[in-house]
């Protein structure tokens, strides 16, 4: 029953994430439209726990249509400068941005099924 539930949510984040595989080369080079953004500590247990069990599943949607993903160290990088609408206070976070802002955010570590159906009812919401 888990599996199923994961992999419906995996569906459902398939089908409502911005995609167009018919892009003109120049719009392949901007910066995507909807990205995820995944802040992590290299010494925080549970960002693990995420690339373990939450990032191969998305590897595979990431295949057909899931918005392109990136990972943010909040021990390295610069977090200031990437329009969020409010500071990072748990790792993982998953941030959704579009157009540059960010429409929604996953804070701490929930399971790969719940993971997967937050995200897509962030998608859902932000239109």
């Amino acid at each position: 029953m888990r599996l199923l539930l994961s992999l419906f949510a995996l569906g459902a984040v398939l089908l409502l994430a911005d995609h167009d595989v018919r892009r003109p080369a120049a719009a392949a080079q901007r910066a995507p439209a909807t990205e995820l953004l995944i802040f992590e500590h290299p010494q925080c247990t549970y960002c693990q726990v995420f690339r373990e069990h939450v990032l191969p599943k998305y590897h595979i949607a990431a295949r057909i249509s899931a918005p392109p993903l990136r990972f943010v160290d909040v021990a390295k990088d610069d977090t200031d400068s990437l329009g969020l609408s409010g500071r990072i206070a748990t790792v993982p976070t998953a941030v959704v941005m579009r157009g540059g802002r960010e429409v929604g955010r996953i804070e701490g570590y929930w399971s790969s099924a719940n993971f997967f159906r937050m995200l897509a009812h962030i998608l859902d919401e932000a239109g």
